[in-house]
């Protein structure tokens, strides 16, 4: 049996496996021997996907999507040296598989709810990726080497185990959005005021007492700070001019600063 051939056989065993495998996936400069695959798994899967925009990035062949259940990932995937996408979320795979580090084109990574416990420092070979999903795991610390992801600009951690940041991350210089919601933060990252590009931080759900200045985030337009434990920010805040989203629900702060915050912000809607 040729290799194309026992590649696709290969893959429509995995597909036909159906409480294992839901596979979509398309190839961007992909090998030739998975060319076959690729019209196969196009034709096979086009009917899943009735959303137009979503069809288009299959035709372009630059997505991958695995989500039922899976423990294991082929490892055929690393020859997809031109994918951009890949959503792995919802499966129990513990850890990252070593050879999606290999993947050097891919902006987006989803590995949400797949009962990782850390990430690994290769993972700073994603040098292109711009949108990495990571929430409801149990991380509880990240690598220093996530400060190498330079082209990353949304960071979502929500529902881990976090109580820290490494002080390289304010190393990602083009990242706007970071959510590290329900955590373990008691303290807020010290870090976080150097990010000067971020346009949107959630940090609700966690047991943050007290803030430092915020004054160097110019380009805050949200900030969720719901559910912690503050008693007074407006210091730390009233130099946001950008702000438009306030959350400050569910914390400790009096009637008389919320009536302040309220006038400090006139153009923002609060939510307390």
């Amino acid at each position: 049996m040729s290799t194309e051939a026992s590649i696709v056989d290969n893959f429509k065993r995995l597909f036909y496996q159906a409480d294992t495998y839901k596979l979509a996936l398309t190839m961007s400069e992909a090998h030739p021997s998975l060319r076959q695959l690729r019209k196969y798994l196009f034709e096979r899967f086009s009917q899943d996907f009735p959303d137009q925009d979503l069809a288009e990035v299959i035709r372009e062949e630059k997505l991958i999507y695995i989500n039922k259940n899976c423990r294991y990932v082929p490892s055929q995937i690393k020859d997809f040296r031109g994918l951009t996408y890949l959503n792995l979320s919802n499966n129990p795979l513990q850890r990252l598989p070593p050879f999606i580090m290999q993947l050097q084109s891919l902006e987006f990574l989803a590995v949400g709810g797949c009962n990782l416990t850390f990430l690994p420092t290769s993972v700073r070979y994603l040098s292109r990726l711009r949108q990495f999903y990571l929430s409801e795991n149990q991380i509880s610390t990240l690598p220093e080497e996530i400060s190498e992801l330079r082209s990353l600009e949304f960071l979502f951690l929500l529902n881990n185990e976090l109580s820290s940041l490494p002080k390289e991350i304010k190393q990602l210089r083009k990242l706007k959005s970071l959510t590290l919601a329900r955590n373990l933060f008691q303290e807020f990252p010290g870090m976080i005021p150097k990010m000067i590009h971020l346009e949107n931080l959630d940090m609700h759900g966690n047991m943050l007492t007290r803030l430092p200045d915020l004054t160097p985030l110019q380009s805050l337009s949200n900030l969720n700070l719901a559910k912690n434990n503050l008693t007074t920010i407006i210091n730390q805040i009233k130099q946001l001019k950008a702000l438009r989203v306030l959350s400050i629900n569910e914390n400790a702060i009096s009637l008389e600063e919320l009536r302040a915050i309220e006038h400090t912000f006139p153009k923002c809607r609060v939510f307390m």
